[in-house]
């Protein structure tokens, strides 16, 4: 094709050739001048390696990943790809040759300005170059632009030596939201409570936080005896064990929640057999958020507590204790208490108090039990403490009943009754309670 120029700069719009996706091609440019002979100036330029490249190239964002939470400052990363038509066959690709970057403030328009490194107001796109190179491509902010508890879009685009520009950008592929979250997470108890002693080693349970939009990642809790010899519960061998480091010993608790880790427990018969009634233990538990960097908060929550299951032992010291004992009135029950949390004497440590001692009255004749005024039925009931409107009087180491008693005329002579107490202690959810069948009541 011929074209004269009127210029010194030509061009030519190369209509109708239908260029194939991938193809290369050479051009070929003659050049001549007026003089004679017509083909005497004459001057051939070859334009070879010309890839018709059609398809827009992708970038990928590596770093930060999709809904990822971050504490500190970072480099962004990635790579990109021109896709090849047809893999290792002769067509090729024209290839990226440069990355641009945006980022906004999830909700706004407001992008980052490198140049100020911070963030414009309604500036977005807001386009700017990555560095190094387009196939593993960077970029480090100076400093911290980053907000606590703003999330962030991150967008990367590529485009290739055929100036195809990238103008999609799938979710997850070369668009990224990230988090900036730098306030620790926190974790406590509900189980052991905040009480000096617990009855019920079956779990250890609590709940977890972190403030929005911030987000749990994980929660641990280790176990420390205080009794001697101190030891932590070591996991690796499924035992208290006095020469494990202490932070060695940590181990995820579980959680079935939604949101997890809101609330947490810890059902481990391993554990928990290897408890000692009578002993002080001391649980920690601790929190990590998702981003990685504050791995787990400052501090964490710790509740103290002595197990105690065994129930504590009251007697009965008027009427006395046993059998075929006589007395010709009864104008005073009273008895002994004192609490246990070992049967093994040497192990019979770390007691507690007995806030609370029940009383049955029955009468051996017609077995019918005495609920204060009368002789009421074969349903056993019980004479409560005087604070729950009871008439039984609980001290330090005794208890007494001496209002709401029979008289003469409900106590005939000649006639069988048996007494007996049942005493709870300190321990929480109620205490353990004595069983009222125990040896230490009367019968008279």
């Amino acid at each position: 094709e011929t074209y004269l120029p009127t210029t010194a700069n030509w061009n030519l719009a190369l209509a109708g050739i239908g260029f194939a996706n991938g193809k290369q091609y050479l051009a070929r440019v003659r050049t001549r001048d007026n003089a004679l002979p017509a083909d005497g100036n004459e001057r051939f330029q070859d334009f070879s390696g010309i890839i018709f490249d059609t398809v827009k190239p992708t970038a990928y964002i590596a770093d930060p990943g999709t809904s990822v939470f971050r504490a500190s400052n970072f480099t962004l990363s990635g790579t990109s790809n021109d896709p090849d038509p047809d893999g290792a066959g002769s067509l090729v690709a024209a290839l990226v040759s440069t990355i641009t970057l945006s980022i906004k403030k999830e909700g706004t328009l407001d992008c980052y300005r490198p140049a100020t490194n911070d963030f414009g107001a309604g500036n977005c796109p807001a386009w700017f170059a990555a560095g190094d190179s387009p196939g593993s491509w960077t970029y480090a902010p100076p400093s911290v632009p980053w907000s606590n508890g703003q999330k962030y879009v991150v967008l990367a685009r590529a485009k290739d030596y055929a100036d195809q520009e990238q103008n999609a950008f799938t979710a997850g592929t070369s668009s990224n939201v990230f988090t900036y979250d730098t306030t620790a997470s926190t974790a406590g108890f509900t189980q052991p409570a905040a009480r000096a002693r617990d009855m019920n080693n079956e779990q250890m349970r609590g709940r977890a936080g972190d403030t929005l939009p911030g987000a749990l990642d994980l929660v641990q809790a280790r176990v420390k005896r205080l009794t001697g010899p101190v030891a932590f519960w070591n996991p690796a061998v499924n035992d208290f064990d006095t020469g494990a480091g202490v932070e060695a010993v940590w181990f995820n608790v579980a959680s079935t929640e939604t949101a997890i880790w809101q609330k947490w427990y810890v059902s481990s018969a391993a554990i928990f057999a290897d408890m000692g009634s009578g002993e002080q233990y001391e649980f920690n538990a601790r929190s990590r958020d998702q981003t990685g960097i504050n791995f787990y908060a400052a501090s964490y929550a710790t509740a103290t507590t002595i197990y105690d299951s065994v129930a504590p032992q009251t007697g009965l010291t008027f009427p006395p204790a046993g059998t075929m004992v006589y007395v010709t009135s009864l104008n005073i029950i009273s008895g002994t208490l004192v609490d246990y949390t070992n049967a093994n004497p040497p192990q019979n440590i770390n007691l507690g108090t007995v806030p609370k001692t029940w009383v049955r009255l029955k009468r051996l004749d017609t077995g019918v039990y005495w609920n204060g005024g009368n002789w009421a039925g074969s349903t056993p009931i019980d004479l409560k403490t005087i604070a729950e409107l009871g008439p039984v009087g609980v001290w330090a180491s005794s208890w007494t009943i001496t209002t709401s008693l029979p008289t003469a005329g409900n106590l005939p002579s000649g006639t069988s009754f048996y007494v007996v107490s049942s005493g709870f202690d300190n321990a929480d959810g109620g205490g353990n309670q004595e069983s009222f069948f125990n040896v230490r009541g009367s019968t008279f």
